[in-house]
C-alpha cells in the first residue's frame, strides 16, 4: 500500500469536487402558469391537490399533485416531469366550528431542472503514482416518500378520566355516585375515504352510557352508569361528500351539528366535560342534506335534516315529525371569527286543535385569537310555540323563550401546556326535562391540558353549578375530573 503526500490528496479532492460540482442539479423559476386546486382532504396529511397545465411547458391533461410538503397551517403541493416542476401553495382557514378549508396563496410557479457547473481552481503537480481510487457519485437529496395511495385512513382516540361528582341539596340527583368514579367519557374510532372529488366519513362514537341514550325521558339526562361503553351513541357520524367544485361541498348522510362553539368530541374541547349550553341547547348532528359554499374565508351552509331528538331540540308533542331545515353564515381567518346560524321546523301543538306553528333555534357566536389567547362567545336563544310553564294561570300565552349564554377562554402558557375558563348561564328552556324549564343554571369552571407527546395528553377541570328554581328554591353541585387523553 502506497503513502500518499498532501499534495496528491488536494488533487484528488480537488477532482472529486468537481465531479460533485458537475452532478448537482438546481432548479429556477421560469414562469407563473396553470392553476391549482384542492379536490379533497381535510388536513395537509389526506390533502389532494390537482393541477393543471394550461399555458404551462408541460402539455398534459389535469395531474394530482405528488407530493405534499406541510408546516403549521401550510401546504406547499408539487408535480414533477421531466425537466419541470410545479408548486402551488394554500393555506389553512378554519371556520372554528369543526371545519377547515384550503386557500391558494399566490397562482402555481413553473420551474425547469438546470446544471450548475463549477470549475474548481485546482494546483496541477507533478504525476503521483497512485493506486485506482473510486469517487462516489453525487449524492442527490432525497425526496419525501411518496403517499402509499391508498385512499383509506384510520385514527382514534378515547377520554380515561376519575370524577368526583359532589351533590348539594339537589333534588333531581338521588346519588351522585352515578356520576363519579372511573369511566371513559369519550372517544370515538374515525375512518375516511378519500379519492378525487368524492370522500365518505365515518365516525363511530364510544364512551360510558347515559340514560338518556336509552330512556328518552329520564328525569337526569346526565346521569350515567360507570363502566358501561354505548358504541354510537346520539354523537355518531356516517355521511358522503362530494366537492362540486373548489368552494361548493354536498354532504348526505348524519353529519356534526354546524350550532356551537364546543364541538362533539372532547379531544377538541378546552374542557372534555361539554357545558350547560352544549347539553341542553344544543342539536348534536344533522341526519340529512347540506351544501356549503367557502371562499375567501366566508362560508354559507343550507340543511334539511330529520327533526332533532336531543336535549330541548327533542320531541315534545305527538305529530313532531316534520322536516327541519336551517343554514348559516360565517366568517373565519387566523384571528376572528364568527357565526350567525338558524333551524326552524313545524311541531304540533300542545293543543292538537290549535294545529301547527314553528319551533325555532337562533345563534351568533363570535371568537378572537390574539397570539396564544382565545376568546369566543355564543347567544342561543330558542323558541317554542305552546303553553309558558312561568305562567300556568293563563292558558293562551306561549313558552317564554328560552335562552344559552357561553363564556370560553383559554390561554398556551407554553406549547404543551394550556388553561381554560368558562362561564355559561342557560334559563326558561322550553319543554327541558330539568327543572331549568322553570328557573335557571349557571356553571363556571376552569381547565388545565399538559400534553406529553402526539398521542398522550393530561387533563384537569373543575366545574361548579348553581340551580335556581321557582319551586325548589337553589342548590349547588360540582364536578372534579383528572384523567388522560389518548389519541392514535
Amino acid at each position: 500500500m502506497k503513502i500518499y503526500s498532501l499534495a496528491t490528496v488536494l488533487v484528488l479532492s480537488g477532482f472529486a469536487g468537481s465531479l460533485v460540482a458537475e452532478a448537482a442539479k438546481d432548479y429556477k423559476k421560469i414562469a407563473s402558469c396553470g392553476s391549482a386546486s384542492v379536490v379533497s382532504g381535510d388536513s395537509c396529511q389526506n390533502l389532494k391537490v390537482e393541477f393543471k397545465f394550461e399555458g404551462c411547458q408541460l402539455k398534459s391533461d389535469a395531474q394530482t399533485a405528488k407530493k405534499v410538503l406541510c408546516e403549521k397551517k401550510t401546504a406547499k403541493a408539487r408535480f414533477q416531469d421531466g425537466n419541470y416542476r410545479y408548486e402551488a401553495e394554500f393555506k389553512r382557514v378554519e371556520d372554528g366550528w369543526g371545519a377547515s378549508n384550503w386557500q391558494q396563496v399566490g397562482g402555481v410557479s413553473q420551474w425547469e431542472k438546470i446544471e450548475k457547473k463549477i470549475e474548481p481552481k485546482v494546483e496541477v503537480k507533478a504525476p503521483v503514482p497512485v493506486e485506482k481510487v473510486v469517487i462516489s457519485p453525487a449524492v442527490k437529496e432525497a425526496e419525501p416518500a411518496a403517499a402509499s395511495g391508498s385512499p383509506f385512513k384510520f385514527t382514534a382516540f378515547f377520554d380515561a378520566r376519575y370524577t368526583q361528582f359532589t351533590v348539594h341539596n339537589d333534588p333531581n340527583t338521588v346519588s351522585a355516585n352515578a356520576e363519579s368514579g372511573f369511566g371513559v367519557e369519550d372517544g370515538a374510532l374515525y375512518a375516511n375515504y378519500d379519492k378525487d372529488k368524492f370522500s365518505v366519513v365515518l365516525d363511530l362514537a364510544f364512551r360510558r352510557a347515559k340514560d338518556s341514550d336509552t330512556n328518552s325521558s329520564a328525569t337526569v339526562a346526565n346521569q350515567s352508569k360507570n363502566n358501561f361503553i354505548s358504541i354510537g351513541a346520539d354523537k355518531s357520524q356516517l355521511y358522503a361528500r362530494y366537492k362540486v367544485t373548489p368552494e361548493i361541498t354536498a354532504d348526505l348522510g348524519q353529519f356534526d351539528t354546524l350550532f356551537g362553539v364546543e364541538v362533539n368530541d372532547s379531544k377538541d374541547r378546552v374542557f372534555g366535560k361539554s357545558g350547560l349550553v352544549y347539553d341542553l341547547v344544543l342539536p348534536l348532528t344533522h341526519t340529512g342534506f347540506m351544501l356549503e359554499y367557502v371562499r375567501n374565508g366566508a362560508s354559507v351552509k343550507v340543511f334539511g335534516a330529520d327533526p332533532n331528538n336531543k336535549g330541548t331540540n327533542g320531541s315534545d308533542s305527538t305529530g313532531d315529525n316534520k322536516t327541519e331545515f336551517g343554514g348559516a353564515l360565517g366568517y373565519a381567518n387566523d384571528n376572528v371569527r364568527g357565526q350567525f346560524a338558524y333551524m326552524t321546523r313545524s311541531i304540533l301543538k300542545a293543543n292538537p286543535t290549535l294545529g301547527y306553528d314553528n319551533r325555532t333555534l337562533m345563534e351568533a357566536t363570535a371568537g378572537v385569537t390574539l397570539g396564544n389567547f382565545s376568546l369566543d362567545g355564543e347567544y342561543d336563544r330558542l323558541v317554542d310555540p305552546n303553553k309558558n310553564l312561568l305562567t300556568p294561570n293563563n292558558s293562551s300565552d306561549l313558552e317564554t323563550a328560552g335562552e344559552g349564554y357561553l363564556a370560553l377562554a383559554s390561554y398556551k402558557i407554553t406549547e404543551p401546556l394550556q388553561i381554560g375558563a368558562r362561564y355559561e348561564r342557560v334559563k326558561n328552556l322550553p319543554s327541558s326535562t330539568t327543572t331549568v324549564a322553570v328557573g335557571k343554571d349557571e356553571d363556571f369552571g376552569g381547565s388545565i391540558h399538559y400534553r406529553l407527546s402526539s398521542e398522550l395528553e393530561l387533563r384537569g377541570e373543575y366545574i361548579a353549578y348553581r340551580y335556581y328554581s321557582l319551586a325548589s328554591g337553589s342548590w349547588k353541585d360540582s364536578r372534579m375530573s383528572v384523567g388522560a387523553l389518548v389519541t392514535f
